[in-house]
């Protein structure tokens, strides 16, 4: 964010919440979001998708783990737990203001998500040639 409070970037890829208060300022302007839906913070503002890339989507996710081996009935309990908690007004009240959505999936498809995701994102750092210094 310091670099486009001074102007030395072009173009960014920044979360809507924290940018928002510059954006309906003028002093930035959104021309896509990254996911594969329009954010409910900006709704005029396009997906990459939708302005021309068919197929893109960098949706964030979060997903809560626990270590390999952990019991069962462990696992079930703070997953049913965890869903109690997000169905709550008030969470997901404050998870809309920051312009999140709760998905509430089963271990089955985060594992399949985060699978996904890795496997995309180092076919994007072999494609770019990317290397961590």
């Amino acid at each position: 964010m310091p670099e486009a409070k001074r102007a030395r970037s072009s173009e960014l890829a920044l979360s809507s919440k924290p940018v928002l208060p510059h954006i309906q300022s003028g002093r930035l302007r959104a021309i896509a979001v990254s996911g594969k839906e329009r954010s409910s913070l900006l709704p005029t503002v396009p997906t990459v998708a939708e302005s021309g890339h068919a197929g893109f989507d960098a949706t964030f996710f979060e997903t809560l783990m626990a270590p390999a081996g952990l019991p069962a009935p462990v696992v079930e309990k703070i997953q049913r737990d965890v869903r109690a908690a997000l169905q709550a007004t008030s969470i997901r009240s404050r998870l809309a203001e920051m312009d999140l959505r709760v998905e509430g999936n089963s271990s089955q498809d985060a594992l399949t998500r985060s699978r996904e995701d890795f496997a995309k994102s180092g076919t994007i750092a072999q494609k770019t040639k990317l290397q961590l210094d």
